[in-house]
């Protein structure tokens, strides 16, 4: 995170592994001093990653970290990979999560979404206007935008807005049918919470 290249004799490796399952700071230390070139700097990389991790490394998940490096992958030569971005994408996938157990709720009343009303129309013209930026963004090899188009639809307009909608009006026949299709579309993205 501090522009620096990632190197065993600096003592600041991070294992995607470490970051889907979490690791414990006495095992990250013992990850990070073991087999140095330099056998002196390992007293201040201790101290560093002590420092720099007081509790170890949580467990984010697979699909956050995918989601992550998505994230990461612009045009740019270097990437400043920081945890703060690690648990945006960890508490959107628990954003999906919670979403689905509460659509899970109601009956299975649609195969398909059909528009039965304004905010039907709505959330489906937005979504297919997603869907059209999100391919054009793979097809110009911009998965962080594509990642960005998939997160920004999900969280602000179906979970904050269409979601919300349904509930006030009682009219949730359209939610199951509509995250299906959105769960297709994030399905290369983050395929474990999909599936």
């Amino acid at each position: 995170e501090n522009g620096q290249k990632m190197s065993k004799s600096k003592g600041n490796i991070i294992d995607p592994l470490d970051l889907i399952y979490g690791i414990s700071q006495d095992d990250l230390v013992k990850k990070r001093t073991s087999n140095l070139m330099q056998e002196g700097l390992s007293k201040k990389i201790e101290k560093k990653t002590r420092n720099q991790f007081p509790r170890g490394i949580e467990s984010y998940g697979t699909d956050a970290l995918r989601m992550t490096f998505f994230s990461l992958a612009t045009h740019t030569k270097d990437i400043s990979f920081e945890l703060g971005r690690l648990k945006g994408f960890r508490n959107f996938c628990t954003k999906i999560w919670n979403a689905a157990r509460f659509i899970d709720g109601y009956p299975n009343e649609k195969n398909s979404f059909q528009a039965e009303n304004d905010i039907d129309k709505w959330i489906h013209d937005e979504f297919d206007k997603t869907k059209v930026q999100i391919d054009k963004n793979i097809a110009s090899y911009r998965l962080d935008f594509a990642i960005n188009e998939i997160y920004d639809f999900f969280w602000s307009k179906f979970c904050d807005v269409y979601i919300e909608e349904c509930k006030k009006s009682g009219k949730t026949k359209n939610l199951r049918p509509l995250l299906k299709e959105i769960l297709h579309v994030l399905h290369p993205f983050a395929p474990f919470i999909t599936e």
